[in-house]
């Protein structure tokens, strides 16, 4: 028993050590809901609806409160097929005259 417990530390620590993370920060561009993932700077990251925000821990989900042109600061880890967000803050929300040219620019792709 003591040597199971031993190897599943040790293949815990291992994995914890092995999982390489990155700390990103930029303008988010879109947001698919219904696949749980974000885009910022062109890069695709998985943004699970668990995830709070990260100055407002009670304000629910961050990713319901993400616009495109949100400004945001986030951490993670790599995971496959896309870089998962586990701490997400927003810096910067767009204003309603920004929401409204993003929006152009993004029916005009």
């Amino acid at each position: 028993m003591k040597s199971l417990i031993s190897s599943v530390l040790f293949l815990l620590v291992a994995f914890t050590a092995n999982a390489e993370t990155f700390e990103i920060s930029g303008a988010v561009q879109r947001i698919e809901l219904e696949k749980s993932l974000i885009t910022i700077d062109g890069k695709r990251y998985q943004l699970p609806n668990r995830v709070p925000e990260s100055l407002v821990p009670t304000g629910g989900p961050v990713i319901y409160q993400l616009r495109p042109g949100s400004v945001i600061a986030a951490s993670g880890s790599h995971a496959t097929p896309f870089p998962k967000l586990d701490s997400v803050a927003i810096l910067r929300q767009p204003s309603p005259e920004e929401q409204i040219q993003i929006q152009s620019e993004i029916d005009n792709e």
